[in-house]
């Protein structure tokens, strides 16, 4: 056995459910009605991860935390810089594996989905908020749906000329030179990008 070989034997193995179904997912193309994809998502379920994150959900389907700056309680907003808030939570499910099919993860999500705004941000035009958003939403799911939509569009609208991404806070603080993009939201991007690409979202990379 070659090593490609040794290392999917090792990514399958059932004591991470998450890494065998996106191994089985994204490596070896296997569909969703696969017994070994349907085997892996029931596991994912019940692993410690979810589970302690389902039970931190709060009934109405948001997470609650204590901002570390501030100490305040936060989290049935839109709160940024709390990394146990509602869109961090939902982007946590995403990865280990958990779509919308799971009633408690649609709860969270339609929650999250209502306090866009209407040109599709969730929070003072940050590139990195909205990229990562997206990329949560299309990996639960909600590729299709209208308001994910409307957050494309916006992120089509806000690409800059240097290929890369700024908040708005940032536009136009040096009087002498311009704004480089942000690090951070390209990034979370090129993340969106791959996994929409990937995922067949995504036709042709040059239409974005």
């Amino acid at each position: 056995m070659d090593a490609q070989s040794n290392t999917i034997q090792w990514l399958l193995e059932d004591d991470n459910p998450s890494v065998q179904f996106r191994t089985l997912k994204e490596m070896l193309n296997y569909d969703d009605g696969m017994p070994e994809i349907r085997r892996a998502k029931f596991a994912i379920l019940q692993s410690h991860p979810v589970q302690t994150l389902l039970e931190k959900m709060h009934p109405a389907g948001y997470w609650l935390q204590k901002n570390p700056r501030t100490q305040r309680v936060v989290g049935n907003g839109v709160e940024y810089g709390a990394f146990g808030t509602t869109h961090f939570c939902l982007a946590y499910l995403a990865e280990l594996g958990l779509d919308r099919t799971q009633p408690r993860v649609e709860k969270a999500a339609e929650r999250y989905l209502t306090l866009q705004q209407p040109d599709g941000d969730w929070y003072l035009h940050f590139s990195c908020l909205l990229g990562y958003n997206i990329r949560t939403l299309v990996r639960l799911g909600f590729q299709d749906d209208n308001r994910v939509k409307r957050a494309m569009e916006l992120l089509i609208q806000t690409h800059r000329e240097d290929g890369g991404y700024l908040c708005d806070m940032h536009e136009d603080k040096y009087k002498t030179r311009s704004v480089k993009s942000c690090i951070r939201g390209s990034v979370k991007l090129s993340w969106l990008f791959r996994n929409s690409l990937s995922t067949g979202i995504i036709r042709d990379a040059n239409s974005w």
